[in-house]
């Protein structure tokens, strides 16, 4: 067993003539995404994978996302991150557990596959109290929480773990501004620009095992006495101020919630686990209960999605000449004739 960037795995020998696994057997729930020649499937709940020895093509890991704490809250922490390409699998079931984005004060909860990786969860925002983000960041965090308006000038935000994740930014107690988490591609914003402001959360990365790219795992918005902090790029959530609540981390990206002020602050959005294979390698597999997503549907949904939009287009062509006739005289429609 070895360890890098706070991540264990195996040490397995060179793949070279070692042949592609098959996929026989999977359980638990999520998304199948078929496209190609290839076949991936997006564990949004735990479960299982049986397969017979050898690699698959890709994999994915995040962990779950932080959530904000109960008042002036950094914005949290984006979940652990980690791609990994040519995975060799042993010949057997292997368990699957996809961590659950944190609630009110808490981290994200780690995700592990194959029992070598672990993805630790987000790290929650910061808020007045003594609930720094260092402190809640416990012994390992993906992407760190955005510093809250403790009493000193520059509170830092929580710490990143390397190679998974990014800090938290800077939150100030003299303005009443909070930082925003940390995302897996980047740093949460600081307070600002304005002096009021909440920082943005950290964006994300983006990843086409799925045939399509898709952002995940950004940090949540920081909360700000004027202007709230975004969530990043790739679900992080958005802070509120006032007695507003702020917005959760999308489920299923491993992004952190935004910060609040007197409202409820924005939980952790959970954890996946993606695992990529050719499509005849997987071709057994029973999929009930699990959602199915091909190339030829999301082309239809492509399809009604634009005829929907020409008919919006024409509609409002069709509202702007009957406005503009409506206010004509009877010679300006003669000389429009």
């Amino acid at each position: 067993m070895a360890i890098d960037g706070g991540v264990w795995a195996k040490v397995w020998p060179d793949s070279v003539g070692v042949p592609e696994a098959k996929i026989t057997a999977i359980t638990g729930s999520g998304i199948t995404h078929t496209y190609g020649d290839f076949v991936a499937f997006e564990f949004l709940t735990s479960g299982s994978l049986t397969c017979t020895e050898g690699v698959v093509l890709e994999a994915l890991l995040i962990g779950g996302g932080g959530a904000g704490s109960d008042n002036l809250s950094g914005g949290a922490g984006a979940g652990g991150y980690l791609e990994l390409g040519e995975l060799f699998l042993s010949g057997s079931t292997h368990s699957v557990t996809v961590g659950t984005g944190g609630t009110l004060n808490s981290n994200g909860t780690a995700t592990e596959f194959l029992n070598y990786y672990v993805l630790p969860g987000g790290a929650g925002g910061s808020n007045t109290a003594a609930n720094h983000p260092n402190e809640f960041l416990g012994s390992l965090c993906g992407s760190g929480g955005g510093g809250g308006i403790i009493s000193v000038t520059n509170a830092a935000g929580g710490l990143g773990l390397s190679g998974q994740g990014f800090n938290g930014g800077l939150g100030n107690a003299d303005n009443f501004a909070a930082g925003g988490g940390g995302g897996a591609y980047e740093v949460g914003a600081d307070f600002g620009p304005g002096a009021t402001d909440g920082g943005d959360g950290g964006d994300g990365l983006a990843s086409s095992i799925t045939g399509t790219s898709v952002y995940r795992a950004a940090g949540g918005g920081g909360y700000g006495n004027d202007g709230v902090g975004q969530g990043g790029l790739g679900g992080g959530g958005t802070a509120a101020t006032g007695a507003g609540n702020a917005t959760d981390g999308i489920a299923g990206t491993g992004s952190g919630g935004g910060g609040a002020a007197a409202g409820v602050s924005g939980n952790g959005g959970s954890g996946v686990v993606i695992v990529k294979v050719k499509a005849s390698n997987a071709a057994n597999v029973d999929k009930s209960g699990w959602t199915e997503v091909t190339e030829a549907m999301l082309a239809a949904a492509a399809k009604k999605r634009e005829v929907e939009r020409k008919a919006q287009a024409k509609k409002a062509a069709l509202l702007a000449k009957t406005e503009e006739l409506s206010g004509a005289t009877q010679t300006d429609i003669k000389e429009t004739e």
